[in-house]
């Protein structure tokens, strides 16, 4: 086929590819309009820590989407800044509406699904 070029493939060595350097960056939207936040993608060991602990223990689960604003946001050169012994009550008194679309966004950048609760079945629900 004419015009169309191939990128030559490159197979990795197991080693090469565990120190490839994978993380992704975003812009988000920040808590005022027209402010933005950098954020990171999550490693796979932040997700795995994310879900399991939510299962597991109760005052992790309340404050799960707060951790990963936490281990998302990052400052221009990529550093993450804050930390969940510092920063966790910060986060505690934003606006929840906001910060329900910075978790969205953050699980979206990372490939999850982010699913709406269905109104029927909330409705259902609640009786």
């Amino acid at each position: 086929m004419e015009g169309t070029e191939k990128t030559p493939e490159k197979i990795l060595s197991p080693l090469e590819f565990l120190n490839e350097d994978d993380v992704e960056y975003a812009l988000i939207d920040g808590f005022k309009p027209g402010e933005k936040l950098r954020i990171r993608s999550l490693t796979a060991g932040d997700i795995i820590e994310w879900s399991e602990a939510s299962e597991v223990d109760k005052d992790l689960k309340r404050t799960a989407g707060l951790r990963l604003i936490i281990r998302s946001l990052v400052d221009e050169k990529g550093d993450r800044m804050l930390s969940e012994m510092l920063h966790l009550e910060h986060l505690r008194k934003k606006n929840q509406r906001l910060v329900n679309q910075m978790i969205a966004a953050i699980l979206k950048h990372n490939g999850m699904d982010v699913k709406k609760p269905d109104k029927a079945a909330e409705e259902a629900k609640n009786g």
